[in-house]
């Protein structure tokens, strides 16, 4: 196959960097197409080193060939410290690719902040605070919509035009954030979310936009093109999403979602690629063997009382074993996720939206040392039994009740130890039936451990 794509089949966080490193070998380009630095890509080394990207790819990793596309918002400053670790990196960036500019961070964090006193009372359902990760992700694709954001072509362009581009967007986010917000012009200390308040002027955005800028103009490059001379001349491309299909802005749990569409079927316009070059492209869809959640809305597993943030004194003892055992802290933001069991009703809904061929498992692993462990197959509603995913109907959702399934648990090194699919406990190979029995998609790729060794695959379709 030409193109894969591999994109989350959750609410984010599944691992997909780990499942993409494991098969991009082949790969001629690998593709970041939506989303930005919202989402990290960490891969651990057979030596135990930990790399945490959030814009460039696995690939980098390898100093294989990657690319931004249009559909991404990029933040110029954390792409290039993240370019700082590698002696070089092969890179090409979309001229139509849309630039976050320091007042988009602090709308989003003025939003969150007027969000966040409606929401105290659990943020179950479609009321209060998102819980972004202040990254101002959604401003800037919001200026894209309105028509008065920065284009990566501006940015590197270094025109008059730019100049007066941003002192328009910063006096306009000025007034709206002071006036209406009674925020601040501020963004956290060295882009950290969480970090002291830095505040910063009009003069002092534009010398430092038009710095990044001229360090950036090297990468520019017509990504869409490339993309279509490679599909055409028969080359392999991987398509990278960030975030998981339950954040899609149209499709997961609105309005607890991103501002993007995290799913296949938005590749075309997020990258330009036509539609007759991707006909028989093969979708992975990423899940854990688990539910995680950064971040307010329902999930009907959850293990945690459907709190957030995250209160771990009411959390139950399967939620703070997996949470400690899965390092389930988040990769840009390092609050402590949400936890649940896995909902095959949610991932059904996930396979149905995403036109998944195929189904990578990650973090069994993080299973082992349960006595037990269960499986959502159906919701009880107001009393009805449903299997059935209204993933509008936030209200709806708060309100239902999963009904289990119970698996017998694993042993201790059962999962991590096992170096095929043969070895690996009857309950473990149990609970992959039953994924796929329920979904229709075969579970082709499961991860045993974080390292690139611990990859079982199973009948993988790849290149």
């Amino acid at each position: 196959m030409p193109a894969i794509s591999v994109t989350g089949a959750q609410w984010g966080d599944e691992a997909k960097a780990k499942v993409a490193d494991a098969i991009n070998d082949e790969a001629d380009l690998v593709v970041k197409f939506q989303g930005g630095n919202n989402a990290g890509n960490t891969v651990v080394k057979e030596d135990g080193t930990k790399i945490v990207l959030h814009y460039l790819s696995t690939a980098a990793v390898k100093n294989k060939m990657s690319a931004i596309a249009a559909g991404v918002v990029l933040n110029p400053g954390a792409l290039l410290e993240e370019i700082a670790a590698f002696d070089d990196v092969n890179l090409m960036i979309d001229p139509r690719t849309h630039i976050i500019m320091p007042y988009h961070i602090s709308m989003d964090m003025a939003q969150e902040h007027y969000r966040n006193e409606k929401a105290k009372a659990g943020n179950k359902g479609a009321m209060g605070a998102i819980g972004t990760t202040h990254k101002g992700i959604g401003p800037a694709y919001k200026d894209r919509k309105d028509r008065i954001g920065i284009t990566f072509h501006e940015l590197v362009s270094g025109s008059k035009s730019l100049e007066e581009k941003i002192k328009q967007n910063f006096r306009l986010y000025k007034k709206v954030i002071e006036n209406y917000f009674g925020f601040s012009m501020v963004v956290p200390q060295g882009g950290n979310f969480g970090a002291s308040q830095q505040h910063y002027t009009e003069v002092e955005v534009i010398e430092r936009t038009m710095e990044q800028g001229k360090k950036l103009r090297r990468y520019l490059n017509d990504v869409s093109e490339e993309v279509i001379a490679l599909l055409n001349k028969g080359k392999n491309v991987l398509f990278q999403g960030s975030q998981g299909v339950m954040l899609d802005v149209d499709w997961g749990n609105y309005p607890k979602v991103t501002s993007s569409h995290p799913t296949p079927g938005t590749i075309p316009t997020s990258v330009g690629v036509p539609l007759n070059l991707l006909y028989n492209m093969e979708n992975v869809g990423v899940m854990k063997a688990y539910l995680t959640k950064v971040g307010s809305g329902p999930v009907a597993t959850c293990l945690d009382a459907h709190c957030w943030p995250v209160d771990e004194s009411r959390s139950e003892k399967e939620a703070l074993h997996i949470r400690a055992k899965g390092h389930e802290y988040g990769a840009t933001t390092k609050r402590p996720r949400r936890v649940g069991w896995l909902d095959l009703v949610q991932l059904n809904y996930a396979c149905k939206m995403s036109g998944l061929t195929q189904l990578a498992m990650t973090k069994l692993d993080v299973l082992e040392g349960l006595e037990e462990i269960k499986v959502a197959y159906a919701y009880e509603v107001n009393g009805q039994q449903t299997s059935q995913y209204r993933a509008w109907d936030l209200e709806w959702l708060a309100n239902a009740r999963p009904i289990y399934a119970t698996l017998k648990g694993f042993e201790e090194g059962e999962v991590s130890n096992a170096k095929n699919y043969y070895e690996l406990p009857s309950s473990a190979k149990n609970l992959v039936s039953l994924v796929q029995g329920y979904t229709n998609v075969p579970v082709t790729l499961i991860s045993t451990g974080p390292k690139a060794s611990q990859t079982i695959f199973k009948g993988f379709k790849g290149f």
